[in-house]
């Protein structure tokens, strides 16, 4: 009799309804997950891609040449991806981004300092000098960042 109970108590359409709705719940929350992740995912894609293209943009125009709101653009942009690497990425994420700005900034004040007309010739080569190892520091932080960044963009370990 107690077998009879439990299948007719299990078949109810009470129980029915109810385990239907714990697992659309279940699934629910499955997809609101993943979204999360993607979300994240997208928005540290963002500044990834930021850093790379404003890392390119000094390394082909390593000058103050250009016009100053070029420069100042671009450093706006990036000055809104370092914070919101604050919330999005760990301490040594954002450390990094201020490290490509600061080297950035000194390049463009190197350059700036080499395109006076009143500067030694001992003082141009080592602002010449100076500039270039700068540049090949950026240079090199297009891998750096990759490795850098990775850890936060690979699918398998998306946290």
């Amino acid at each position: 009799m107690m077998l009879e109970e439990f299948i007719e108590i299990i078949t109810s359409p009470a129980v029915i309804a109810a385990c239907i709705t714990t697992y659309v719940a279940y699934q629910q929350y499955r997809i609101n997950r993943y979204r999360l992740k993607f979300d994240l995912y997208d928005r540290r894609l963002h500044i990834f891609r930021h850093v790379i293209k404003f890392t390119i943009s000094i390394c082909n125009h390593p000058s103050w040449i250009e016009p100053q709101a070029w420069h100042d653009s671009r450093l706006a942009e990036l000055d809104e991806n370092i914070q919101e690497s604050i919330f999005l990425f760990d301490e040594e994420i954002y450390k990094y981004i201020k490290s490509i700005r600061e080297e950035s900034l000194e390049i463009l004040t190197v350059s700036q300092l080499l395109a006076e007309k009143n500067l030694s010739q001992d003082d141009r080569n080592m602002y010449a000098d100076k500039k270039a190892k700068k540049l090949i520091w950026l240079t090199n932080q297009l891998e750096v960042s990759q490795k850098k960044f990775g850890k936060y963009l690979n699918f398998k370990t998306l946290q």
